[in-house]
């Protein structure tokens, strides 16, 4: 009787059951038209459970690789330029007009700060750049004294050298004979007058001519600007056109 029921508990025990995991299946090397997928299998005892997960191409990592890439890249960049401190942009802007700040800060250090200034230093600049005439040296036309004014008074440099051309100017128009066309004294006295005249019987070369209205329009600048002080540079060279203006209008009085 006991072998018998030894017997029989031995025939009802249950297996023991193990679980293993089969490798996942490779897809087909030939390329469809659908997407790859991965299968996964798991087998517990006597069941299996099977999982499919798609598989990107090789095609779609590529660009999905260099999408991921460039696109970082960029962002990157973009965060950098985004996060840069201020003082990192000071030093760029500081560099990049270097020369413009440091004229501006011997101006500050000297007191001398003023829109004034700034536009008559900008325009003798620029009308010497564009004058076409004969140029002289300047230490041949710009006395030690002139040069020496144009820092202690600089409107009375630009003043004088102006007061010279018109002299030249009337003595051009007087020995030219061009005084007998005013309507009156008066009129021959006057320079818009006198230029328009020695224009009109060609005495003089139209860039000569371009020049006196630019140091024309400059003398009235400086006339009548309160406290100005333009750097001497810019007093010496608008003395130098002067200069050079008084003896173009000599000459062409003797020719």
């Amino acid at each position: 009787m006991m072998a018998l029921l030894v017997c029989v508990n031995a025939w009802s025990v249950e297996p023991e059951v193990t679980c293993k995991e089969v490798s996942p299946k490779k897809p087909p090397s030939v390329r469809t038209k659908e997407p790859l997928v991965q299968e996964i299998s798991i087998t517990c005892g006597n069941q299996t459970v099977s999982q499919t997960a798609p598989e990107k191409t090789p095609d779609k990592k590529e660009r999905d690789d260099a999408s991921f890439s460039w696109g970082k890249i960029v962002e990157e960049i973009f965060k950098l330029i985004g996060t840069l401190s201020w003082p990192v942009a000071a030093v760029l802007i500081a560099y990049l007009f270097k020369k413009e700040l440091a004229a501006m800060l011997a101006r500050l250090k000297k007191g001398k700060f003023g829109s004034a200034e700034f536009e008559f230093e900008n325009y003798v600049r620029e009308v010497d750049a564009e004058a076409d005439i004969p140029r002289a040296p300047e230490n041949e036309s710009i006395s030690p004294t002139a040069a020496a004014r144009a820092s202690t008074d600089p409107r009375g440099a630009i003043v004088s050298a102006w007061i010279e051309v018109e002299d030249e100017l009337f003595n051009l128009v007087r020995r030219r004979d061009l005084s007998e066309q005013a309507s009156s004294p008066r009129q021959s006295k006057n320079t818009v007058w006198a230029i328009r005249a020695v224009q009109k019987a060609q005495a003089l070369d139209s860039n000569w001519i371009a020049l006196f209205h630019d140091l024309r329009t400059l003398r009235n600048e400086a006339a009548h600007s309160t406290d100005f002080s333009p750097p001497p540079e810019a007093v010496i060279k608008y003395v130098q056109l002067a200069k050079e203006l008084a003896n173009a209008m000599r000459v062409a009085a003797i020719g």
